[in-house]
C-alpha cells in the first residue's frame, strides 16, 4: 500500500495512491464512517494494523477518487512529532568523511533532530535563504514509525515500523560549520539541517509489508541529470532494527515519527572541488521500490541563472 498526503501545504489530507490509475483514494470519508474526527497520517499509521481491512475496502470501492496530477503531493507524514537524523551511518560516507575526520569511526551514528516545519513534498521547491550557503544534498531511506516504541528490543523492532519512503537530508554546510573556526566542536547540525523545506520526503509512504528487505535497496541522487550518489541501504552500519532499539532506549518513538538512516558517498561537499547546490538546480532522489522525488532549488532573492 502506498499512503500519501495531498493538498495545500499545512492542510494535507491522507489518502491511498492507486498506481494503475494514477489516482488517490481519500481516507477522510473512512474516518467519517468510523465516527471519528478527521485524522492525519499519524493517526493512519498508528492504527494501520486495525484499519487495514477497512482501507482495503475503501480502495476497492474507489468512491471518491482524486486525479493525482490535479493535486499537490505533500510530505507523506506532514506532522511528525520528530525527525531523527542519523549521520555517518553508511560505509561509503564514512570512508569519504575520513578525509576530514581521520580514521576514527563512531560506535553509533551522531544524531540531529529536525523540526517538523522542515518537511516538504516530493515536488516542492527547496527554498534556500541567503544565510544557508553551501547547500548539500544527501539521499536517504526514511523509516516511519507505526506503533509507539519505548525500549523496544531489536528482534521486535519490525512490529513498530509502518513503512519506508525517500528523503533528502539537505544540509547548509555554512550553517553547520558555525564557529568551528574557534573550535572544531562548535558544530550546529540542527541549525544546518533545520531550515524550512530542507527535508523533502515522498512521493509516498510504502507500507512495510510491500518491502521485502529494506536493507538492500539501491539509492541514488542526481543533480541536473548528473548521477552524484549511487549506493544502497545495504551500506548501513547500524541497521534499521538496531536504530529503533537504540533510539527507543533514549526517547519514545511515536506514530508518524521519521528516522533518516544515512546517506551514501557522493555529496557535493566531498567532491574536489566542492559542488554545492545553486539557484535553479534540480535534485532527483530515487530508492528502488519507493519511487522518486524531483525538487528544484530556489535561493531567496537570487537572480535567475543564465
Amino acid at each position: 500500500m502506498k499512503l500519501v498526503s495531498y493538498g495545500p501545504a499545512g492542510a494535507e489530507q491522507p489518502g491511498v495512491f492507486v498506481e494503475e490509475e494514477a489516482a488517490i483514494v481519500p481516507l477522510a470519508p473512512l474516518w467519517r464512517e468510523l465516527g471519528q474526527p478527521a485524522g492525519d497520517m499519524n493517526s493512519v499509521v498508528g492504527l494501520l494494523p486495525w484499519l487495514r481491512e477497512a482501507i482495503d475496502e475503501a480502495v476497492a470501492g474507489r468512491r471518491d477518487q482524486v486525479d493525482c496530477a490535479s493535486v499537490r503531493l505533500g510530505p507523506p507524514v506532514p506532522r511528525p512529532s520528530k525527525l531523527v537524523v542519523c549521520g555517518l551511518n553508511t560505509r561509503s560516507q564514512l570512508r569519504e568523511a575520513q578525509a576530514f575526520f581521520g580514521n576514527a569511526a563512531p560506535r553509533r551514528p551522531p544524531l540531529a533532530l529536525r523540526p517538523p516545519t522542515n518537511l516538504s513534498g516530493p515536488r516542492d521547491v527547496i527554498t534556500c535563504p541567503p544565510e544557508a550557503g553551501e547547500l548539500d544534498y544527501e539521499a536517504e531511506l526514511a523509516v516511519v514509525v507505526g506503533r509507539a516504541a519505548r525500549r523496544v528490543a531489536r528482534a521486535q523492532a519490525k512490529r513498530h515500523i509502518a513503512g519506508y519512503m525517500c528523503a533528502q537530508d539537505l544540509t547548509s554546510r555554512a550553517l553547520l560549520r558555525a564557529d568551528t573556526d574557534i573550535n572544531p566542536l562548535f558544530l550546529q547540525p540542527t541549525h544546518g539541517k533545520g531550515v524550512d523545506s530542507f527535508c523533502p520526503t515522498g512521493p509516498w509512504l510504502v507500507t512495510a509489508d510491500e518491502i521485502g528487505d529494506p536493507g538492500a535497496l539501491p539509492i541514488r541522487a542526481w543533480v541536473n541529470g548528473e548521477l552524484r550518489q549511487d549506493g544502497s541501504t545495504a551500506e548501513l552500519i547500524v541497521g534499521i532494527c538496531e536504530l529503533v532499539e537504540w533510539l527507543s532506549a533514549t526517547f519514545t518513538l511515536l506514530p508518524g515519527d521519521i528516522i533518516l538512516t544515512g546517506t551514501p558517498a557522493g555529496m557535493g561537499g566531498a567532491l574536489d572541488p566542492p559542488r554545492f547546490l545553486r539557484h535553479g538546480d534540480v535534485v532527483r532522489t530515487a530508492i528502488a521500490g519507493l519511487g522518486e522525488m524531483v525538487n528544484r532549488v530556489e535561493e531567496t532573492g537570487a537572480a535567475p541563472r543564465t
